[in-house]
Order: structure tokens, then sequence, then C-alpha cells
């Protein structure tokens, strides 16, 4: 056992944010490793691997209405489906 403490001080709705908090913060970030590698060429961050299982984490597709029957979007939506989307 690791007698790790949680201490969960903020969550954002997207990991874009989070280079400008951590920059500005004393915070650290749990992320997924492909986008903390792509955040860690824009700055000086240190990327540490955690020595413990992580669970999975659902990714949604969010898409605006306005948008809905433009055939470039929908393309777009249809692709993602076909490559993230759940068998």
């Amino acid at each position: 056992m690791l007698n790790l403490e949680s201490r969960l001080r903020l969550t954002t709705a997207h990991f874009m944010a989070l280079p400008s908090i951590v920059r500005a913060t004393d915070l650290a970030v749990v992320m997924p490793r492909n986008i903390a590698m792509g955040f860690a060429e824009q700055g000086s961050y240190a990327i540490i691997g955690l020595p413990l299982p992580l669970r999975d984490f659902d990714v949604s597709l969010h898409s605006s209405r306005r948008f809905e029957s433009d055939p470039s979007n929908r393309w777009l939506r249809e692709a993602l489906v076909r490559i993230f989307g759940k068998a």
C-alpha cells in the first residue's frame, strides 16, 4: 500500500487549460501520457509516471446543433465515431 492521500484541488472540462494552470500554481496534474508529451514540448514540465494502476475514462464527442446539417461537420463526427466509438 502506498498510503497516498487524495487532495483533489481542481477539475477542468478539458486538458487544454492545464499547462497554464500548472505554470501559474504549485499544482500537479494527472493526464494521459500522450497529451502530457505534447504539452511538454511547449514548456518546461516534468513528466513522471505514476506507480499505480489507473482507471479508464470516457471520451465524449460534443457538437453544436447549429452545425448538425453541415456536410463536412457531419463527415467529421461520423469519422470520429467510426475511429473512436465503442464496438
